[in-house]
């Protein structure tokens, strides 16, 4: 209505083949307004079979509402032709964006962003654990157990977590 360009979608044809190749994981973030036309920047990524990530394409979008993802989602989905639709999506906790993706890939399983999930485990951290030794010992814990290799080391590397901050009830339950 207003005749101004609204959303602006973009994929390299290189990143359109890889992406036909590796549908299975979709990562999406917004930038905010960091651009000279102060709109969400929507980057989208996929993941290869190597764990290599790769970009799928980017959006300008005029706001963040579900029904801007929701475009932005089934040109992603479009650009996929016949190939099998992600498995996994991964998000931070933007509503609209979580409501968007179950619409347009409702079989895909959600993930929390790891990065953003450790933004909010320091913030919190900040807050309860007082001790700067504490708090880094947490952090320490916290990235082995992220990158335990198998079960059992997960196992152990969460009873040591468990034990570090079993005098931090709020962060241990956090």
């Amino acid at each position: 209505d207003s005749n101004e360009l609204e959303n602006l979608f973009f994929v390299h044809p290189t990143s359109w083949k890889i992406w036909s190749a590796f549908p299975h994981v979709l990562m999406i973030d917004v930038t905010y307004k960091t651009n000279k036309y102060n709109k969400p920047l929507v980057e989208i990524v996929g993941v290869t079979s190597t764990r290599k990530t790769f970009s799928v394409g980017f959006v300008f979008i005029h706001r963040e509402k579900e029904t801007n993802y929701t475009l932005v989602l089934n040109c992603v989905k479009s650009i996929l032709d016949k190939c099998m639709h992600p498995r996994v999506k991964i998000t931070d906790r933007e509503l609209a964006l979580i409501n968007a993706c179950e619409t347009v890939f409702p079989d895909a399983t959600r993930q929390l962003c790891r990065w953003h999930i450790e933004q909010n485990i320091l913030k919190i951290s900040s807050k309860i654990i007082t001790l700067d030794d504490d708090r880094n010992s947490s952090r320490i814990l916290w990235n082995l157990l992220v990158g335990s290799p198998t079960l059992m080391a997960y196992t152990e590397n969460y009873q040591r977590l468990q034990s570090m901050l079993i005098k931090y009830p709020r962060k241990l339950v956090y």
